[in-house]
């Protein structure tokens, strides 16, 4: 089963820096077992992660984290998914995979 999705990352840059985000174009998963959509980045001190918005079909919010709060707008997803808190590691993480989660 394919999972697309699109991310956005919102960063304050101190210094004229770049960030290379590494997602995949694909990601598969069992459906009613876990899936990671994997996003990672190589931390630095020269930028803050200020929030972090997952999108499906780049229209739709699946979940954003401002700061170190959580934001999921479809009540049905709440239990469902979330978004990795360590440094460098913003994959998402999709619980029960459903046939709706295409």
């Amino acid at each position: 089963k394919k999972v697309c999705s699109v991310l956005a990352l919102i960063l304050f840059l101190e210094f004229t820096d770049s960030i290379e985000l590494i997602v995949p174009d694909e990601v598969t998963g069992q459906l009613r077992k876990s899936a990671t959509i994997p996003c990672i980045y190589t931390p630095s001190a020269q930028y803050i992660v200020i929030a972090v918005t997952w999108y499906f079909d780049t229209r739709k919010v699946l979940i954003q984290r401002v700061k170190r709060s959580d934001y999921i707008p479809n009540f049905l997803n709440r239990d469902r998914i979330y978004i990795n808190n360590s440094p460098g590691d913003v994959s998402l993480v999709l619980k029960n995979l459903a046939y709706s989660d295409r």
